[in-house]
């Protein structure tokens, strides 16, 4: 399966209100059940939120991966969040958090790839700088797809 395919453009959200982790997470939970993604979004909201008090979901500068796994999801869930306030998800490096890549993924299976590929797909300097400029769904879903996982020369196609 095709990351991008899991990034349905209408689990995009450009323009988060909230200037909380908390309040970011809820907006994000509550258009993904509005649009029939995901049922009980207050389940998932309180375990994503026990989830980032335990560790900083910031893996690369201004953008956080808050994720959990739930015996209520059947497949995987992948919602695009992007907060011109910043939110602070308490990083090391303190630096608040631009971009919020939401993961729901199964309880059972094997998921990792989820977690690999979008994390080698934003690896670079080169694609965050691109994904920094986006600002609209379908330059989102361009940056995710194919155009820039290591270098600005290199293109390579994700696939599964």
């Amino acid at each position: 399966m095709q990351l991008n395919n899991l990034i349905r453009k209408e689990h995009i959200i450009l323009g988060l209100r909230s200037s909380t982790v908390s309040g970011c997470l809820g907006e994000i939970l509550l258009h993904l059940e509005v649009v029939g993604a995901i049922n009980r979004q207050s389940e998932y909201l309180i375990e994503l939120i026990e989830r980032e008090e335990n560790s900083s979901t910031v893996l690369y500068p201004g953008i956080a991966f808050p994720h959990v796994r739930s015996s209520s999801i059947s497949s995987p869930v992948i919602a695009i969040g992007r907060s011109f306030k910043r939110v602070d998800f308490k990083s090391v490096s303190g630096e608040k958090a631009e971009w919020i890549f939401l993961i729901l993924l199964p309880k059972e299976g094997n998921y990792l790839w989820v977690f690999s590929e979008l994390l080698e797909c934003l690896s670079s300097p080169y694609a965050v700088n691109k994904l920094k400029q986006c600002n609209t769904v379908a330059e989102i879903k361009a940056v995710l797809n194919t155009d820039v996982l290591l270098s600005g020369e290199t293109k390579v196609a994700l696939t599964r």
